[in-house]
């Protein structure tokens, strides 16, 4: 049973290292293509008439329910141990990451642009009720004891994955000599390559008459995956398995809306080539980002059941999951203990990141910045409905910038209260971050953070080329 248990969340993380947050050029009018990261509206600031993003990778996790200790990037240790912590309260772990490939913004006129791009990502969100956890609490009779305070226990997680093709279009629609008003969409179409989700509440026991053990009265649960679990073979490449989802996989949809005032400074306002692109004071922009889902058929072994059946207690609870190694053990030992039993099958469907950004960037002077940015998840970490989330709450980010070269401090608040200070450096067409300091600092701060990794080109400072390079 316990090897079981460790492996829900393997299950639910599976693929997360193939999914978007590249949060040092948030506001930055060297965006380019991943302006649309924070809002569509914002592709229009760039300096260029056009920008490639080749490659662009970005991790982000964060939990309260372990640690890695002695885990550092600047220093090796024999022994990396992990740390469950001790404590009475609601346990939870997040993670993101995505892979953009071939991201193109292009110029068609000082008053509109567009863009598109292939990208995979990928998130997982697993979240339990309060419960008590110490070191001794190694057998099942154990944790029932600590935690009699908090029947019902819950727990939900989900894991989405997803190739997707966007195309984004945006457009000024009113400008005067002091300022201008513009709006952009993005309209994504996706393929989906692996999903799972999974919830179980109402799971309540009693103890017995006796009082030397526990009775389980009560308990509610629903799983799904998608079928290209099924077809999974060991030993199977990494591009084999990738084939095999997306063959396998149903499609989605998604879209991005947003809006962008930019206050001018007046510098240059009156010349073709330089208004509506970088020359401004401040900028505020509201967007609505990844509204839509990702489809799923689900696998053979999804199921849902209720209730109990006969007297099943603690002792019996640990002898016969004690040897569970697979979906299907799970499902033919539950179906001997509860009173409704029944396989789900058709298709189901994973809400995408879906959430509410408003991004505030003021220049100051010199090459000095700062953006501020508040994102709102249009879902909580505790829904019961098969949906991920963004990791951000709210981030300050100062930043020195030219067009070659950058150097970035966001400090951020995540949406579940966690304090991180990040940095990045952009040198040429490179651009290199990480969203937790501790990462570097310390040796306790794993897996809490994460980093990214960009390469954007774009043309020469050549008149033909594009626009003048912003002058601060």
């Amino acid at each position: 049973m316990k090897r079981f248990i460790l492996a829900i969340p393997g299950l639910l993380m599976a693929g997360l290292l193939q999914a978007q947050n590249y949060q040092a050029l948030h506001g930055s009018p060297y965006s380019g293509s991943l302006s649309n990261d924070f809002n569509p509206a914002a592709i229009l600031n760039s300096p260029y008439t056009w920008d490639l993003t080749l490659f662009g990778a970005q991790i982000k996790t964060m939990t309260n329910s372990f640690r890695v200790t002695n885990a550092s990037l600047i220093s090796s240790a024999d022994t990396l141990t992990i740390d469950t912590k001790s404590g009475n309260y609601p346990r939870y772990v997040l993670a993101s990451a995505d892979l953009h490939l071939f991201n193109a913004r292009i110029s068609l006129d000082r008053h509109q642009a567009f863009a598109f791009g292939l990208n995979l990502r990928n998130y997982a969100r697993i979240r339990s009720s309060k419960y008590n956890f110490t070191d001794t609490t190694s057998q099942l009779p154990n944790f029932f004891s600590i935690n009699e305070g908090n029947v019902p226990l819950e727990v939900n997680g989900v894991q989405a994955s997803w190739l997707e093709g966007f195309i984004t279009y945006s457009r000024v629609i009113f400008e005067d000599d002091g300022a201008r008003l513009q709006l952009g969409a993005t309209l994504s179409v996706m393929r989906s390559l692996s999903g799972v989700y999974a919830y179980g509440t109402q799971f309540n026991y009693v103890p017995n008459a006796a009082g030397t053990g526990y009775i389980v009265n009560n308990v509610e649960a629903q799983y799904g995956y998608s079928q290209n679990y099924d077809r999974y073979s060991s030993g199977q490449s990494p591009l084999r398995l990738l084939k095999t989802a997306i063959r396998t996989g149903n499609p989605g949809a998604s879209f991005d809306i947003g809006g962008e005032y930019v206050q001018k400074t007046g510098e240059d306002f009156d010349r073709q080539e330089k208004s509506g692109t970088d020359v401004y004071d401040w900028k505020l922009g509201f967007a609505f980002l990844d509204v839509g889902f990702s489809g799923y058929h689900y696998g053979m072994q999804s199921a849902a059941f209720s209730g109990v059946k006969g007297v099943v207690t603690d002792s019996s609870l640990s002898a016969s999951f004690y040897n569970i190694n697979s979906l299907t053990q799970f499902n033919d030992t539950v179906k001997t203990m509860v009173a409704s039993f029944k396989s789900v099958h058709g298709t189901f469907n994973i809400a995408t990141p879906a959430r509410f950004m408003v991004n505030f960037d003021k220049r100051l002077d010199g090459y000095w910045a700062v953006n501020g940015e508040l994102s709102l998840n249009l879902t909580t970490i505790s829904s019961t409905t098969a949906s991920v989330q963004e990791l951000n709450f709210l981030t300050v980010t100062p930043r020195w910038e030219k067009s070659e070269l950058g150097a970035y401090l966001p400090i951020s608040i995540t949406n579940q209260g966690q304090f991180w200070v990040g940095a990045a450096a952009k040198v040429g067409p490179l651009l290199i971050g990480l969203h937790n300091l501790g990462w570097l600092l310390t040796k306790k701060s794993f897996p809490n953070g994460g980093g990214y990794l960009a390469i954007i080109i774009h043309p020469g400072e050549h008149e033909k080329d594009g626009v003048p390079c912003p002058k601060y």
